[in-house]
This record gives structure tokens, sequence and C-alpha cells, in this order.
């Protein structure tokens, strides 16, 4: 069976989370009469994620879970996803999107890939409320200085990082299917390729607030710091 849009949700230690996230994506989505599937990716969750995410099999129907023990990252379970989703459009979104971000910008999403091939959301766009917290701001601001600096194809794109990116069915297996990084260079990997193989990106402005209440993050200043540039160098040679 066909679907407008799958949603892809990569999950790791998300039990807070990943209810609420489906049912109000669930609902939003009925009400616009939208056909969708929920995959589940459990990414080798030490806590109660993966039963979560079992118990919702029971309550929506097209609602996939993919499991595995130990956490690999995100960019290896945004491909096995990828691979099991049946929708016309792919998304992938944070777990907390819900608490981030409105939901309308789903459908806007949905609408713009009539036109581009590949969607992802600006968080930095004067014109929209984003708050963010002050150790990943910065973090963000140095990551994408030496983004621009060490790749300057992608100097008209403002954020790469955002958990809120899509395709077109096709376009996006095939970018995905391509990419090599297991963890967060997933996003960055993704844009490079849709650069070279010269597919249209369309950048998505959205409001976004990090700063809620149940916001948590695996976030090191300077570990993350030095794994950014290690990313970058690694990838500029590939």
């Amino acid at each position: 069976m066909k679907y407008e849009v799958s949603i892809i949700f990569t999950l790791y230690n998300k039990e807070c989370e990943i209810e609420e996230a489906v049912k109000q994506i669930h609902a939003y989505l009925r009400l616009q009469k939208m056909t969708h599937e929920f995959i589940l990716c459990n990414d080798g969750s030490s806590d109660s994620t993966l039963y979560k995410c079992e118990q919702m099999k029971h309550l929506y129907e097209h609602l996939k879970v993919l499991s595995y023990k130990n956490n690999i990252g995100r960019g290896y379970a945004v491909r096995l996803a990828t691979k099991q989703s049946m929708g016309n459009n792919i998304f992938y979104f944070d777990s907390d999107i819900v608490k981030t971000t409105p939901l309308k910008y789903i459908t806007h999403a949905i609408e713009s890939l009539k036109d581009f091939d590949l969607l992802i959301a600006d968080r930095f766009n004067k014109e929209n409320f984003f708050k963010r917290k002050f150790h990943r701001k910065i973090i963000s601001n140095i990551q994408r200085v030496l983004q621009k600096i060490i790749f300057p194809e992608i100097l008209d794109i403002n954020d790469t990082e955002a958990g809120f990116k899509g395709g077109k069915s096709k376009v996006f297996k095939e970018l995905v299917a391509l990419t090599n990084e297991n963890r967060w260079g997933l996003d960055l990997e993704l844009i490079l390729l849709a650069k070279k193989h010269k597919y249209s990106i369309c950048q998505l402005p959205i409001q976004w607030n990090e700063k809620h209440e149940d916001y948590t993050s695996s976030v090191k200043f300077f570990r993350d710091i030095f794994l950014q540039c290690v990313l970058l160098v690694k990838l500029r040679f590939k």
C-alpha cells in the first residue's frame, strides 16, 4: 500500500516523548485527510522505548517498529527505516518535534515537495521564532562557520543539522542509500549528495523552540566540537 507520507522517528532512550509525538502527528494528518505511516526505529535504547513502540502497534494500524540491540546512530537508523518506507514523501523528525515546532509545517513541507526534490528545515530564518539552549547555540555557530569554509558548495544552505528533513520517495531513497555516516553526519552528507547530483532543495523556514521543560540532549561541548571537526574533514576528503 502506498501512503502520501512516511514519518520516520529514530529513537535512542526516548520513552518519554515518542507516544505523544505519534499521537499528535497522527491526529493532525488525519485531520488533513492525508494517508500516512509511522516507522519507529529503536536505535539500541536502554530504557523502555522499545516497549512503548511495541504497545503503539496495537493503537495505530500503519505503524512499523524496527529495533536492534546496540546504539549505532541516527544515520544508520534512517537508512534502515527508509528501506521500509512506502510513502510518496518521506520525512524524519526529532522525537520532540511536537514540543519544538507547530505541526502546520508538516503540511507546508509536503506542499513544498510538489516543486522540489529534497526539503530541509531552516531554523535560522530571521522571520521565525527560534529559541535554543546556549551551549547548543555555540556549537551550532562554530559548526556553521566551519561548514561554510570547508564546503563552499553549500554557502546557500542556512541550516544543515535540523532534525526535520524529507524528500520525494524516489530521490530520498536514492540519496539515503548513498550515505555512509551512521550518526549525526547523515544530515550534512545528505545535503552534499543532493548538491552533487543536482537535486533541487527547498529550505523551509520553521519555528523552533528547544527550550521546553522536557528537553534533553547528549551534547558535550568540547567533545562535540572536536567530533564536528573530524566529521567535516572526513566528508571533505570523501
